[in-house]
């Protein structure tokens, strides 16, 4: 009855023994004590397990790096050759004018330097390495102020003083009837295309998506 639910632990009860009625909760074997079920120790919710995909993706490398650092390689080969040729072309060493020689011993000695840190810098640029691009930056900006310093010299000095007395003095030259303005219209074409490349890396290494990429390869 106890099992059941008829009898209540409030109920009284009596059997063969007893000397009065009892309230059935007083009497054990009727009712059992509960089962208590067991404490589970508290587990921490796990940490969130992200799967794995194998190495990360390397960023895409924009097309203007590659242009910028192929194009800055060839132009560096070529700017070798040409400060080889300074130093060994027959025609200037004729010149005896000191002072001359010696800024030509210094342009070539500059100009060497500047080459070989583009040609590192372009080199660094296509392996996307953040240094290359400060220094790829750094070299823009030192040949462009040589250029403007080149500006006044050429046309004030070298253009005058030298170049044009040592081709009026050449027979060879003379046949080519190269005259002043061809001279001064040679001469500032060569610098106006040498500062072509010099500003498109200054400003495209600049730009934000470029600097993002080479901040994601770090």
């Amino acid at each position: 009855m106890a099992k059941s639910g008829r009898l209540q632990p409030t109920d009284m009860v009596w059997r063969d023994g007893m000397p009065q009625w009892v309230m059935a909760d007083s009497i054990g074997d009727l009712f059992p004590a509960p089962v208590t079920p067991a404490q589970t120790p508290y587990q921490p919710y796990p940490s969130q397990v992200l799967p794995y995909y194998g190495v990360p993706p390397v960023p895409a490398k924009p097309t203007s790096i590659t242009v910028l650092g192929i194009i800055g390689i060839v132009l560096a080969a070529l700017g070798l050759c040409g400060v080889l040729f300074a130093s060994i072309n027959p025609v200037l060493n004729k010149v005896q004018d000191p002072v001359y020689r010696l800024y030509m011993a210094i342009s070539s000695g500059i100009g060497g330097i500047l080459v070989l840190v583009q040609l590192i810098a372009c080199i660094a640029c296509l392996n996307l390495k953040e240094w290359g691009r400060k220094l790829l930056v750094a070299w823009a900006m030192a040949q462009l102020v040589l250029m403007l310093i080149g500006v006044p010299l050429n046309l004030f000095w070298v253009i005058p003083k030298i170049t044009l007395p040592m081709l009026a003095a050449d027979p060879n030259m003379q046949r080519l009837g190269w005259g002043d303005s061809f001279v001064y219209a040679s001469t500032f074409a060569g610098m106006a295309f040498g500062c072509i490349y010099p500003i498109f890396a200054l400003v495209w290494m600049r730009r934000q998506h470029v600097v993002n990429a080479f901040a994601k390869a770090v």
